[in-house]
């Protein structure tokens, strides 16, 4: 499986994992809520600042480094809320 596919894959456990725990309610959903939302945000304006780097990659680099900021945030929200 590719890195997409392996993307795919940790972000469908991250929603499944983040759709259980916000139902929840309470102060601790919408903290989870708001972080979502800032970790978009925050992984959106990493994957803009790179695409200027892309012009001189190979079209398999350039979709690797676009999708490393995501990468990074799902694989780490995917620890977090598995030990949770």
């Amino acid at each position: 499986m590719g890195q997409a596919g392996s993307l795919y894959m940790e972000s469908a456990a991250v929603i499944q994992m983040r759709t259980l725990a916000m139902m929840t309610g309470g102060a601790a959903a919408t903290r989870e809520a708001e972080k979502m939302v800032t970790e978009k945000i925050a992984a959106n304006i990493e994957a803009a600042t790179r695409l200027p780097l892309t012009a001189t990659m190979t079209p398999a680099a350039a979709a690797s480094a676009a999708l490393l900021p995501y990468r990074k945030r799902v694989r780490a929200n995917r620890k977090r809320l598995s030990r949770g």
